[in-house]
């Protein structure tokens, strides 16, 4: 029903297994596929190539994951049962939000462009529609390009404006970003990266 994506690093296997026993107690069970950054690759590289691979799943919604990540034990229900993700002004779906304020300044400063504000929330939970995603590669290869490094959220919510969709917030978030261990960037993740107590491990919603 839906295509659930992980993204992980050689030498993450404890980190990875705490995301694994997260969406096995979940209805997502095994149906997952693991993706590793391969050596030589950079961060872009290895993003653009795990999307790519998603663009062919058959199902109507995928999802990537990040490594640091544990999940909602409904995930799949509530996924496949959010209708924001069939508007047509649907681009990406956050499941993960954390406080925004500060992403979104830097967005706004990276990108010249203060007359609209910008939703950057970092992409550890990002649902897809699949047949989007063609549009969504072409402008993270377009940012990538611009700007470099490796920003993945940055990338996503330009591919997202430059293409007149939006990007939507899953309310209660659906995902959660683990502050114990490090990012698979090295980046210490601080509570105020965290859902901030507003994740729900138990939330399914009604249909």
């Amino acid at each position: 029903m839906i295509g659930v994506y992980i993204q992980t690093v050689r030498g993450r296997e404890a980190v990875l297994a705490g995301l694994e026993q997260s969406l096995q107690q979940s209805d997502v069970g095994r149906d997952y596929a693991v993706l590793q950054h391969e050596t030589g690759e950079t961060v872009a590289e290895f993003f653009v190539r795990l999307l790519r691979i998603m663009a062919e799943s058959p199902r109507e919604l995928v999802l990537r994951l990040e490594d640091d990540a544990l999940v909602n034990r409904h995930l799949v229900h509530n996924c496949m049962t959010w209708e924001t993700a069939r508007q047509g002004d649907f681009g990406v779906g956050w499941l993960y939000s954390p406080p925004m304020s500060v992403l979104d300044y830097i967005y706004q400063r990276r990108v010249n462009n203060p007359w609209r504000k910008r939703l950057v929330c970092g992409c550890v939970g990002t649902l897809f529609r699949t047949a989007d995603l063609p549009w969504i590669i072409e402008g993270c290869e377009r940012w990538f390009a611009q700007k470099g490094g490796d920003a993945m959220d940055f990338a996503i919510s330009s591919a997202v404006h430059d293409a007149g969709r939006l990007l939507y917030l899953h309310d209660p978030p659906i995902v959660e970003h683990r502050t114990e261990v490090k990012s698979s960037l090295g980046h210490a993740i601080w509570p105020e990266h965290s859902t901030c107590g507003t994740f729900r491990p138990e939330w399914r919603r009604s249909t």
